[in-house]
């Protein structure tokens, strides 16, 4: 992402600059109009030629630039949207997962994303439940018709959500890597995916599986770098708001 952000702000200050230059050398109050020069550079030998060259390279430049954008950018910045729009519903379903398990946790300590203590309040969690049924109950926003709908975390313990929605996003990853058009978009995203699909949180849950413990040492660490991703991925795609909250009842 800082690559192409310094690429787009290379892009923009050569495009800016040979504006500058333009302007300087064919339209400036300074240039003598009978000699086609600029009187206060006179002095410097060939000058006039520097500045023709200049000029001819600013003016290459933005044609450059012009070509770039139609024949380049608007038809990429199409295929992108047209292969977000083929992904969009997976993405949805990889966030959903994730927000389950990141706010489930986060009402089950009473932890704020609004509070100054918020990332040592994360990290400082310890225990994965591996016994006890979860039976929470929780709420999403239904994207198409806003509408609130009910539902519970089920018979299954903390580490057999957390078993089941890994699974769950790693096979939608996967999938989605399995597909032509993903080429199309954009790099930061398929990083990003990979790092979901491949994060440390993951990995201490396999091990949980096979090794079930009530203390994890760095379970916290692991979760806060999980919602950093979960932040990260957000950004593509609005998620589905999910709460915790006992006390909101579903609406018609």
């Amino acid at each position: 992402m800082l690559k192409n952000l310094n690429f787009r702000i290379i892009f923009w200050f050569l495009f800016l600059i040979s504006i500058i230059f333009i302007i300087m050398v064919k339209f400036s109050p300074l240039k003598d109009i009978h000699t086609s020069q600029i009187s206060f550079i006179s002095w410097f030998p060939f000058g006039f030629e520097l500045g023709e060259t200049v000029f001819d390279l600013c003016i290459g430049y933005i044609v450059s630039c012009i070509f770039y954008y139609i024949v380049v950018y608007l038809p990429e910045q199409k295929k992108r949207k047209q292969t977000m729009t083929i992904i969009e519903k997976r993405i949805d379903s990889i966030l959903g997962s994730m927000g389950i398990t990141i706010y489930y946790y986060f009402h089950k300590y009473g932890i704020s994303e609004n509070n100054k203590r918020f990332q040592e309040q994360v990290e400082d969690l310890e225990t994965i439940d591996c016994n006890n049924k979860m039976n929470f109950s929780y709420q999403y926003i239904e994207k198409p018709t806003g509408r609130t709908v009910r539902m519970n975390t089920g018979e299954f313990t903390e580490i057999m959500s957390l078993l089941d929605h890994s699974k769950r996003i790693q096979g939608t990853i996967n999938n989605i890597f399995k597909i032509p058009v993903i080429v199309n978009i954009d790099e930061d995203l398929i990083v990003i995916l990979e790092e979901i699909n491949n994060c440390q949180l993951f990995r201490t849950v396999s091990a949980l599986k096979m090794f079930p413990l009530g203390i994890t040492p760095g379970f916290g660490k692991d979760l806060f770098l999980y919602y950093l991703l979960y932040k990260k991925l957000s950004k593509y795609i609005e998620p589905t708001k999910y709460n915790f909250d006992q006390r909101v009842t579903p609406s018609d």
